[in-house]
């Protein structure tokens, strides 16, 4: 159970990291399979699915939480190696994926499905991420119920497709301010409430009800999404992982071109350090990633 906890963190920290994908955190911790089986099937055997599922989702809820504040922090003191560090944590899933695309027989036409995600990834890159959107503090209307509920619906089950980043796609609906404000403000409700300053609890406890309409549309789509994946992954396995290939390279150039394009230094000695330190931060990615134990994933056939 606590090395559940554990890797459902780090799928949590994944998952609030624009560029990184929750779904290939759980591949590579040998999560992704089952936990789809358990998210679709869960009405046919609760208690059993539940087992399974709680410990991810408790270490998930830490992973999002203690992880919204110190990612944004690090992005924006250290964007560059902290994204080169992420770059490692992807890049450190290279043998599974090689593992799962060697099952069958290569065909020229796999190649189809990782270009076809390296170009969805790249339309991603590009989109227009950068318009002004408004922060909701409050639901003050059945609208912001909707609209929330709707992000949702459509970016958090996008998390079960290997390679998509949820939070990319947050930001492209234009929700990035409100759900991250949302999820600083649990934090800060839950420190009211342990230092008893009730009055403080309730106003963010206000702010907190804005994730509410959004969790309802991400439970809804996540279930309809994982039954879908789980049919593709039962018949068509090699080739899903094909496109998990191309979505890994695309992540890692978003990752790139978000972190770490715009901090590079401009004097010689300066890029050497930089290449160094930064040569460092990826290997840590890497090393990390096989510390967590991506041979469960590799293990499962």
């Amino acid at each position: 159970m606590l090395i559940n906890i554990i890797k459902g963190f780090f799928v949590g920290v994944a998952l609030i990291v624009p560029g990184l994908s929750g779904s290939i955190f759980a591949i590579i911790l040998g999560l992704y399979e089952k936990g789809l089986y358990a998210v679709a099937n869960f009405t046919k055997a609760p208690v059993v699915h539940s087992k399974f599922l709680l410990p991810i989702a408790i270490g998930g809820g830490i992973g999002v939480l203690a992880g919204a504040r110190l990612v944004l922090s690090l992005t924006s003191l250290f964007p560059a190696f902290t994204y080169l560090f992420f770059c490692g944590l992807v890049i450190g899933s290279a043998p599974l994926i090689l593992r799962k695309t060697q099952q069958l027989p290569f065909k020229p036409a796999y190649l189809l499905c990782s270009a076809a995600a390296f170009f969805v990834m790249l339309v991603i890159l590009n989109a227009n991420i950068e318009g002004t959107h408004t922060t909701i503090y409050r639901i003050g209307s059945f609208f912001d119920f909707f609209n929330l509920a709707l992000a949702g619906l459509i970016a958090v089950p996008l998390m079960v497709v290997p390679g998509i980043s949820s939070s990319i796609v947050i930001i492209v609906l234009g929700h990035f301010d409100t759900i991250y404000n949302a999820l600083g403000e649990t934090v800060t409700m839950l420190q009211h409430i342990i230092t008893a300053q009730w009055e403080l609890a309730g106003q963010s406890f206000a702010t907190v009800l804005v994730l509410v309409p959004f969790v309802v549309g991400a439970i809804i789509g996540t279930v309809t999404v994982a039954k879908i994946t789980t049919y593709l992954l039962a018949r068509y396995e090699v080739i899903i992982y094909y496109f998990v290939a191309g979505a890994l390279l695309g992540s890692i150039g978003i990752l790139i071109d978000m972190g770490v394009v715009g901090n590079i230094p401009h004097s010689f000695g300066d890029i050497a350090i930089f290449a160094i330190i930064g040569l460092l931060c990826v290997g840590a990615g890497v090393f990390c990633t096989i510390l967590l134990g991506y041979k469960d994933g590799l293990d499962r056939n």
